[in-house]
């Protein structure tokens, strides 16, 4: 099964696919082993491989098998992360592939892959850069999709699978086309006459390999100037580097090597003719060609006269440039204090080998600096997109709970308050009150004055109750028509009557003119009030029977009162 998924051509997953059924029957034969465990995270794999070629029905059972597989490999993953969280992160950013979630499965394919390399898990380190490529290569981002690919590749290589890596070739040779394998393939030709030479001044096979090895490796900007400098100083013969990185028209970081420390400036570069000769950058940036300079106190070219010869006297200087497709991409500059000739014409060769693997390997960093930049901006935008979107959410549903001519509660945000507040009152056995009122002969208002003057009305009255109540736990709703709710939580018939008396008051001080009413010139309310502690046996709407009773019985009376009565549990 494992050897079917990893050599699986691409959309043909089919005997991997077999494979899992077959070795699911003789899963208990394996408890214990860790083959039992592998089983669980390549199956998953393959059966989200294949997620694009089946059915609907299919694809939902596809994922319920993988949720399971998933709980499985949690459960252990709790246990030795260092041994499982990075195959469930790759799991799941395979999960969100399929599911369409870019930015998941973005985060998680890189949180896979660092957990594989930091827990020296290779081959899943591999697998993981390998699956992170074919995401980014479906999704049209080619240059995202070399980096990982060809990193894969190094981590098949280094793993020793030729077959996997001749795979890789065959299928994706336009990502591949940079690939290290190709500079070794060189180094190894073109070294093998050159290390059998006897010179004292040459760099053996092995050493060279090493340090090709050490750049190739990083892949963060920073880490890969600091090992590429200590490398080509130990190699080289100097005492002294910098490396100057030149992604256009100017130069954008520069890094030295100084007495075993690396030193990165970036932004707002020093002053360059403080740390190399200006005039010899020039030069190499024109020509595309190295220059050495084995007795600086017999050179007799306009580069004496650079200033920062003033104050430094190196005996030996290069200045290599570090080419990618022909175009300069970095300057590395090497300086020795101690000794002319330094740098033969054979350190030379050995310096253009390895400028060859670093010029890979800085456009792989700045590759992967731009995806690093590329995946935050994303992930920005998708942060202010899903805060955006919880705002409007709450918007709408503010406004959905709210009248939309008075401005105060709905009828739906009532029933929801009123049983939220009956069901903590139940448990706590503390009062809860409330008042029903209706606007006097509101009718016969509309009729008089016209539509528009009575919702203005509404509008009035219902701000006057707002008024009329005092603590942030009150709730004032449009009940329906003319007809108004308070809710009084923790609140006695006794506090329900001071607070009706106080709503009376506010609409009494409006002085709407009302000369259809027959109880007042002006507008007046009727109030039902109605009380009762919460229980068990009980609910909400027999507090509502409550004070509407006793709304209907202050009408009866007259109108513009109040009337009261209390809900007695049996």
């Amino acid at each position: 099964m494992y050897a079917n998924y990893f050599l699986s051509k691409v959309q043909n997953y089919s005997q991997a696919l077999e494979n899992v059924g077959l070795a699911e029957k003789y899963l208990d034969g394996g408890r214990g082993k860790f083959i039992f465990t592998l089983f669980y995270f390549y199956s998953s794999l393959t059966e989200l491989a294949v997620y694009f070629d089946k059915s609907e029905p299919e694809k939902t059972d596809i994922l319920n098998r993988v949720a399971i597989h998933k709980e499985k490999i949690a459960y252990w993953a709790n246990y030795a992360p260092a041994n499982y969280q990075h195959k469930l992160n790759l799991v799941e950013a395979q999960r969100y592939r399929v599911l369409g979630e870019k930015s998941q499965a973005i985060e998680f394919y890189d949180l896979a892959i660092q957990g594989a390399k930091e827990n020296k898990y290779i081959q899943d380190q591999a697998l993981a850069n390998e699956l992170a490529a074919k995401f980014y290569l479906a999704w049209g981002k080619e240059k995202i999709a070399r980096v990982y690919m060809q990193e894969a590749y190094d981590c098949y290589d280094a793993w020793g699978a030729t077959a996997k890596t001749r795979q890789l070739e065959e299928l994706y040779p336009h990502l591949l086309d940079a690939i290290e394998h190709s500079t070794h393939s060189k180094l190894l030709g073109d070294l093998n006459s050159y290390s059998s030479s006897a010179r004292s001044d040459s760099l053996d096979l092995k050493t060279i390999l090493q340090a090709s090895q050490t750049i190739s490796t990083p892949i963060e900007q920073e880490q890969l100037l600091s090992n590429l400098l200590q490398v080509v100083v130990e190699n080289a013969g100097a005492d002294r580097g910098c490396l100057l990185l030149k992604p256009k028209q100017q130069l954008e970081r520069l890094a030295e090597w100084r007495n075993g420390v690396a030193c990165i400036y970036e932004g707002d570069l020093p002053e360059l003719s403080l740390f190399l000769p200006i005039s010899l950058i020039y030069r190499v940036q024109r020509t595309l060609t190295a220059t050495i300079v084995n007795n600086l106190q017999q050179e007799i070219s306009a580069l004496i006269a650079d200033p920062y010869f003033k104050t430094h006297s190196p005996k030996s200087l290069l200045c290599l440039p570090i080419l990618h497709q022909g175009n300069a991409i970095a300057f590395l500059y090497l300086e020795n204090h101690l000794t002319i000739d330094a740098f033969t014409r054979d350190r030379l060769e050995v310096l253009h080998l390895l400028a060859a693997q670093a010029a890979i390997s800085l456009h792989n960093a700045q590759l992967y600096q731009q995806l690093q930049n590329y995946s935050h901006t994303l992930e920005i935008e998708v942060s202010q997109r899903t805060a955006d979107l919880q705002k409007a959410n709450q918007k709408l549903h503010q406004l959905a709970m709210l009248d939309g001519l008075t401005g105060i509660g709905n009828r739906r945000r009532f029933d929801e308050y009123l049983q939220q507040e009956w069901r903590r009152l139940q448990r706590e056995e503390k009062p809860l009150s409330l008042i029903l009122c209706d606007v006097d002969f509101f009718k016969l208002y509309n009729d008089y004055y016209g539509h528009q003057a009575g919702d203005e009305c509404l509008k009035q009255v219902a701000q006057a109750i707002s008024r009329g109540i005092k603590r942030s736990s009150d709730f004032v709703a449009r009940y329906g028509g003319e007809e108004f709710a308070i809710i009084l939580p923790n609140t006695s018939i006794e506090g329900a009557i001071q607070i009706s008396k106080a709503i009376s008051e506010e609409v009494a001080q409006l002085q709407l003119p009302h000369v259809s009413s027959s109880v007042s010139c002006y507008v007046t309310l009727s109030l039902g009030i109605g009380s009762v502690i919460p229980t068990p046996e009980s609910c909400p709407e027999i507090l509502i029977a409550t004070a509407d009773r006793a709304l209907y019985q202050a009408k009866t009376e007259g109108r513009n009162r109040y009337c009261c009565k209390i809900y007695e549990n049996c």
